[in-house]
């Protein structure tokens, strides 16, 4: 007998949803289902929701109703399988135990041509969408319909993604910020493995189209290994953003801890302000701000990482250009970029430059310390000197990494890593991905807590 379903209003969800016992498990991603069966002129109510359990365990041999909650035509929103239980949703995206999507179903036959989303459904819809990626600190484009992961018309081949998204964007500017929600909700656990995965396809003047789906699919690879990835994309990613973001991914370490920072999006150069760099640049990772000057660099970065607590195991994954020693301080001259595929570098102009220097003079004089040894493994897209690319729809070098973490990384090294990187480049790549690290750090296993 399936256990009894509740009706829920939007108030009511919203209360149970703040009140829920998540405990260390966390939402990674929110899918969105259309039932198909029964469509509007089918729905009976509870006796729906009943038949749908039926179907999934008796013939899908599934053990629950696959999604955990649905939503009906008046914008009801009926209980479905336990929340930190990993759904049916989609082959290869549902997750772990310690983190997977939130999925809901909407009753209905939404392809063209049947039922239309509008009313109370839509409105709960969004409701529903933007209160978990409140609750744990998701991005708007966390959101994802069902045909992005399968070949299935579902949601519905007449709702438009981007439109869906819009309403999400509108509702979540609209709900109170709570970044102290996400710290609160996970606590800490002995070899807490933690991610920061930053994505920015959305640039006002130079957008990019495969970013965002670099940061999604690296999060992805990184939950398989067990890590609680946070996901800031687009107009999320300030630089205050990323610096905040950053800061408490670090602050919060222990000893035993692996973190990593992932970035994707455009990097640059700009000239050195303050005298520490031999030839002159400073790298820079360029936020979604960036052209108000609020660049953040290879200095920046470092100051950050030098709260990095002992026996904390930090790996970063940079894709763009000029990345190949951003944690710390080192650049060179902006490289001419190659037409055939789209370069993730905005060059540094004379407007550029006076906007970063007017920026920094905002922030005052920072002390300048003496370089500290490096504690952080730096894989980057490509050398210093060259330029990342994105390519058929994610960059070329986050697609060869991921591809290696979920081919199996047991007892492989930082530096053997970085060898099967670059042999999946082939003979003639067009960038050399690198691996910058303290010496004794190459034979460290990776993404492993350090021994002792």
């Amino acid at each position: 007998m399936p256990r009894p379903f509740r009706r829920l209003s939007i108030e009511q969800f919203a209360r149970e949803l703040e009140e829920y016992p998540f405990g260390a498990r966390r939402i990674s991603a929110v899918h969105m289902h259309h039932t198909f069966h029964p469509d509007h002129s089918e729905w009976r109510g509870e006796r729906s929701i009943e038949a749908m359990w039926r179907f999934h365990t008796a013939v899908r041999k599934w053990s629950d109703i696959a999604q955990h909650v649905t939503i009906d035509p008046q914008g009801s929103i009926w209980t479905g399988r336990p929340w930190i239980s990993v759904p049916a949703s989609a082959a290869g995206h549902n997750g772990t135990a310690a983190a997977h999507p939130f999925m809901f179903e909407m009753i209905g036959n939404f392809d063209i041509g049947h039922d239309r989303l509008a009313g109370p459904q839509l409105h709960a819809a969004i409701e529903v969408v933007a209160l978990v990626q409140e609750r744990f600190q998701l991005p708007p484009e966390s959101l994802r319909f069902h045909n992005q992961m399968s070949s299935k018309t579902c949601p519905g081949s007449s709702l438009s993604y981007e439109e869906i998204l819009a309403q999400v964007r509108g509702r979540r500017a609209s709900l109170p910020d709570r970044p102290e929600r996400a710290a609160a909700s996970v606590p800490h656990t002995p070899s807490a493995r933690s991610a920061l995965c930053v994505g920015i396809n959305t640039y006002p003047d130079a957008p990019l189209e495969d970013a965002v789906a670099d940061a999604l699919l690296w999060s992805r690879a990184l939950q398989r290994l067990g890590f609680q990835t946070t996901i800031v994309t687009n107009c999320d990613a300030t630089r205050a953003n990323l610096v905040r973001a950053l800061e408490q991914l670090i602050t919060g370490a222990r000893p035993g801890d692996v973190l990593v920072f992932q970035y994707a999006g455009h990097g640059t150069t700009v000239r050195d302000l303050d005298g520490d760099e031999l030839d002159g640049y400073d790298e820079v990772i360029c936020p979604y701000d960036y052209a108000t000057g609020a660049l953040l660099i290879d200095d920046d970065i470092a100051r950050i990482f030098r709260a990095l607590p002992d026996g904390v195991n930090l790996t970063c994954f940079i894709d763009c250009c000029h990345s190949g020693t951003i944690t710390r301080f080192a650049a060179g001259p902006p490289t001419a970029s190659n037409g055939f595929r789209r370069a993730r570098f905005i060059r540094a102009t004379a407007g550029l430059e006076r906007a970063h220097a007017e920026f920094r003079r905002t922030l005052g004089a920072l002390s300048r310390e003496a370089p500290a040894p490096m504690r952080e493994v730096l894989f980057a897209a490509c050398r210093p000197e060259e330029v990342a690319y994105e390519n058929g729809g994610h960059g070329e070098f986050s697609r060869r990494g991921v591809a290696l973490l979920e081919a199996g990384i047991a007892g492989v090294t930082n530096a053997e890593f970085q060898r099967r990187v670059t042999v999946a480049f082939g003979p003639r790549p067009l960038q050399h991905p690198s691996l910058d690290c303290a010496p004794a750090a190459r034979s460290r296993r990776l993404l492993e807590p350090h021994a002792g």
